[in-house]
């Protein structure tokens, strides 16, 4: 089961895109869908298909270390994150910012975990 949901900070306005987007946290992305996929699958693992956030309008980092800490909470089996430059820059690098690294090694986290624990 599997979800996708993007973070659009303060990116989008009326005036130019034909809507206003504002900063949203993981759990303010995912928290309904992923009640709803516990309750129509319970027992199912359930992985964010796809997630990125932009800078604008918040501390991406934090947004980060905020979702690895859901994923727990939840017990997600893995994120996959959208690391493309495509009208924004949603990769987690973006603008050289490498905070991402300390919030993944401070979490333990392994890229790839996810998949292998599926296969067993």
């Amino acid at each position: 089961m599997g979800i996708d949901g993007y973070n659009w900070g303060t990116t989008q306005t009326k005036e130019k895109d034909g809507w206003e987007s504002q900063w949203k946290s993981f759990d303010d992305i995912f928290k309904n869908a992923h009640a709803e996929l516990a309750t129509i699958a319970p027992g199912k693992p359930i992985i964010i298909f796809e997630t990125a956030s932009v800078m604008q309008g918040g501390n991406k980092n934090k947004w980060i270390r905020d979702a690895l800490a859901t994923t727990w909470e939840w017990g997600l089996r893995g994120i996959v994150w959208f690391q493309v430059k495509k009208k924004l820059d949603w990769r987690i690098n973006s603008y050289n910012d490498i905070g991402y690294i300390d919030i993944m090694r401070n979490n333990n986290f392994r890229s790839h975990d996810w998949i292998r624990s599926l296969t067993r």
